[in-house]
């Protein structure tokens, strides 16, 4: 019985080697497997252009008093559907350069945000004009339903 049992037990820790190298080579750290506030710090400094990161500090004066619609995308770096929004989010913030603003919440880093817009579950997608959510998506969403929302919202 011992033997069957052997492979078994190799396979789950090889397992566990190889989710932890691909998340550090990633920097997607989630907490659960040691990863934090630190790690998360590291993925959301990476910028990508076009997008920036909003904190409870700014999120008035680049969301809530922008000229322009807003897109905010709270996430979670150890969020795997927040991962496949990711590209979506990108793609958006080129197509829509100069004409939407996209922003950003880290919810580990900005609970008091996700707490004040009710985030329960992420991804989940705020589109803001004038200072009011006028549109919003929960869950992995498609490209066009988010291009829908913004060019209702020009």
């Amino acid at each position: 019985m011992r033997p069957k049992l052997l492979p078994i037990i190799l396979v789950a820790v090889s397992t566990v080697v190889v989710l932890e190298v691909a998340v550090k080579m990633s920097g997607n750290c989630p907490t659960s497997h040691g990863g934090g506030k630190s790690c998360s710090k590291t993925v959301a400094s990476a910028p990508v252009e076009g997008i920036s990161q909003v904190t409870e500090q700014s999120f008035k004066s680049d969301v809530l008093e922008a000229k322009e619609p807003v897109l905010v995308d709270f996430y979670a770096t150890w969020c795997g559907p927040c991962r496949q929004m990711s590209p979506i989010v990108d793609r958006l913030a080129k197509s829509y350069s100069g004409k939407v603003k996209i922003y950003k919440v880290d919810i580990d880093n900005s609970p008091e945000l996700a707490k004040r817009y009710s985030i329960a579950s992420i991804p989940a997608i705020k589109i803001f004009k004038s200072g009011e959510i006028v549109d919003a998506s929960l869950g992995v969403t498609s490209e066009e339903s988010l291009k829908g929302m913004l060019d209702k919202a020009l």
